[in-house]
């Protein structure tokens, strides 16, 4: 069983190596204008300070390369320049662990090279590449990085964080005051990191930056890891990753060792293809026994166009016959076609109005026009087959994707459905085979809300909502009961509660977030990247000998096949270009074999096949099916995606969840996992909680809207 490694970090120091190299001082000061620490600039004029970290207070560690008795000299200068100051030399053994690892891995940011003549002090590690820069013309505006920070339990975390250039200034919304307070930094692009500029260093406002984003700006998405080719693989978060992990193995190697945490007891639950044809099923035979109506609540050229067009698409790849603007009622499934926000005129939202429908007991979903109109297009059959060939692919494309959102929509509405006819149709909730009843809670997350939404399911799939809250006296005492579970007292360490589990018996599960991640392998499979990119040559006639030895003890047409079409190139000797160039019968089969025979006789990997099923487990293990394991505390899961076919990347990190017994319960997660071996709550992929919570989500946003019937 391949193991799963998490962000949680084990880290050993090297104390006689950090002693002989470094020197540590922790400086308190009574002002916290001193937390910039940009005075040691001041005093200490070559770059000796390696890197610097901020305590909670107004107080902060740094780490130089001088002798302990250099660093008693530049402590006897801070206080006698800076009467707010206090200094000491101590020992990097008296430093909490979590800030020691902080001080070296800032260092790798660091000024190494004589011509710089200042210090980095930005107590941070940020890495920023190229490829994430927003420009205007050849100018830099913005430059998102990520950065890598300790945290006190041990966890390795990572974040986006953004910097804007000075010269956008008028788009920022910030004070005046707090405006010049912020550090400033420019792109050091020898190391792709940040440094903090210096008051007096004479630079162009749009090359100075600071922390902070622009109104109206899109937020940076950065995917987790690309790993179809090197180039994207740097471009993705992995490759910030990698870089960090490759400086520690290099540069600080005689300082510290980091270790991951693995599960290495981890049970895997892949996904069964019949929940989702079940699903499909389901939702074409009800789209096909009740009435569609689609509701244009915009009313212009563009909206009517649209209709007109959705439905004819509709009709074509589903069979589904869509009514517009005709009257619904009870029981029929309606889609509103209102504007965004932005768009909206008046004091009215028009999502509101939908109240009205749900209290006929009319399932309706929304689709805001300006956004789903500028991300999908609808193409008829005719219209692709008159299309080139190159172009009638393209378009082919795009329906894909359209048609997987307008799926999308339509389960929407069967959910509501279910909710409003209190029975779950959507999947067979009858296979579980479950005797008893289920109750699953929800603590409302809405701002200004304070209330608990519960849902029992019946074993024969029929539902019962409840919702609790202090406004009703006679439930008030019923309302503490459950919020108590929300609180504090069980929301503490490294879990905060989503939802509550309870059996027929009183028995009592949560269910809740963790700050741990599943860490794909990320030095692994740069390592093999890298490889790719690393050019070679052989001499033809020595690589033709060598495939037909091995010929002699696996016959093939596809070894035949190989050394055909070697034997057409024109050139005596094959290298990267020309040996990914050829051209074969079986291309899959002949590749593989090839890029096999390369690598165990030359040690050359042509290409890597990382989404084989022993790589894809080997690898990526991180981010795909339903993995959990059993602890002293309950259950650590997360749920990634489906392992069938994964793609190239994966956008986000699986966060590991917890299912936490209360009060001496049994664990109960092993009989709730097909609940999340669903695909119909995250949009084709599985869901990460038990998808009851879909259904408690969904009551309580119609209970909200039906607030707005008149």
């Amino acid at each position: 069983m391949h193991r799963v490694a998490t962000n949680k970090i084990k880290v050993n120091f090297h104390f006689d190596e950090i002693n002989g190299s470094f020197s540590f001082i922790r400086i308190k000061s009574s002002e916290k204008k001193y937390w910039n620490a940009l005075y040691l600039d001041a005093l200490v004029k070559q770059p000796v300070v390696k890197s610097i970290v901020h305590e909670n207070e107004p107080s902060f560690y740094t780490m130089l390369s001088v002798s302990e008795d250099e660093a008693v000299i530049i402590v006897e200068q801070i206080v006698s320049r800076h009467d707010s100051l206090s200094a000491e030399v101590i020992s990097p053994e008296s430093i909490e662990p979590h800030y020691l690892a902080q001080l070296l891995i800032n260092s790798l940011s660091s000024n190494k090279s004589k011509f710089f003549s200042f210090n980095n002090l930005s107590g941070k590690f940020y890495y920023s590449h190229p490829s994430w820069f927003k420009k205007k013309g050849k100018t830099i505006w913005q430059i998102p990085t990520i950065q890598f920070k300790v945290t006190k339990d041990f966890t390795l975390q990572e974040s986006v964080v953004t910097f804007t250039s000075i010269s956008n200034r008028k788009w920022m919304t910030i004070t005046e005051k707090r405006f010049h307070e912020l550090p400033r930094y420019y792109f050091n692009s020898s190391n792709y990191t940040l440094k903090r500029k210096l008051p007096n260093e004479k630079q162009n406002d749009e090359d100075i930056f600071i922390m902070r984003q622009v109104k109206g700006a899109k937020k940076t998405v950065i995917p987790l890891i690309d790993f179809s080719s090197w180039d994207k693989f740097l471009r993705s978060k992995a490759g910030a990753w990698y870089h960090l992990l490759s400086k520690i193995e290099t540069d600080l190697k005689n300082y510290i060792d980091i270790q991951f945490e693995s599960w290495d007891n981890a049970q895997w639950s892949g996904f069964k293809q019949a929940n989702s044809e079940f699903k499909e099923e389901r939702l074409n035979q009800l789209f096909q026994e009740k009435k569609t109506i689609l509701i244009d609540n915009i009313s212009n050229n563009d909206s009517v166009n649209f209709s007109k067009r959705f439905s004819e698409f509709l009709k074509e790849q589903l069979e589904i016959s869509i009514r517009i603007n005709t009257k619904p009622r009870e029981g029929d499934f309606c889609i509103r076609l209102i504007n965004n926000k932005e768009n909206q005129e008046g004091d009215v939202d028009q999502y509101l109005e939908a109240g009205k429908l749900f209290s006929k007991r009319i399932a309706v979903h929304h689709i805001t026009f300006e956004d789903f109109s500028n991300k999908f297009e609808f193409y008829l059959n005719k219209e692709i087959s008159a299309c080139e060939s190159s172009t009638r692919k393209k378009l082919e494309k795009q329906n894909k994707t359209a048609l997987a959102a307008v799926k999308n929509i339509l389960k929407e509405i069967v959910i509501k459905d279910d909710v409003l006819n209190n029975n779950i149709t959507v999947t067979d909730w009858g296979s579980n085979q479950y005797k008893k009843d289920w109750m699953f809670a929800w603590k409302d997350d809405t701002k200004d809300v304070d209330r608990i939404g519960f849902l029992k399911i019946c074993p024969n799939g029929n539902l019962e909502f409840e919702v609790l809250d202090l406004s009703d006296l006679f439930s008030s005492s019923k309302y503490d009961q459950f919020k108590k579970y929300f609180e504090p007292l069980y929301s503490k360490g490294n879990f905060k509660p989503e939802g509550l589990i309870k059996t027929k018996d009183g028995f009592i599960n949560l269910i809740g977030t963790t700050n741990l991640r599943a860490l794909p392998a990320f030095k692994k499979v740069g390592n093999a990247l890298e490889k790719e990119t690393e050019d070679f040559e052989l001499d033809k006639d020595e690589l033709i000998s060598i495939i037909s030895r091995w010929k002699k003890s696996e016959s093939s047409e596809v070894h035949d096949d190989i050394i055909n079409q070697l034997n057409i190139l024109p050139t005596n000797v094959i290298n990267r270009k020309n040996a990914l160039g050829l051209k074969f019968k079986k291309p899959n089969l002949a590749k593989e074999l090839l890029n096999e025979l390369l690598f165990e006789e030359k040690g050359i990997i042509l290409r890597n096949f990382l989404r084989g099923k022993k790589k894809k487990y080997e690898l990526f293990n991180s981010n795909i099916d339903i993995v959990y394991r059993t602890n002293g505390e309950g259950v650590e899961y997360f749920v990634g995606d489906k392992s069938k076919g994964i793609k190239a990347s994966f956008k986000n990190y699986c966060n590991i969840r917890r299912a936490v017994p209360i009060e001496n319960a049994p664990i109960l997660f092993d009989e709730l996992i097909e609940t999340m071996n669903v695909d119909f709550v995250k949009h084709e992929g599985l869901t990460v909680l038990p998808f009851p919570f879909k259904y408690i989500r969904e009551y309580l946003k119609i209970q909200n809207l039906l607030k707005y019937v008149r």
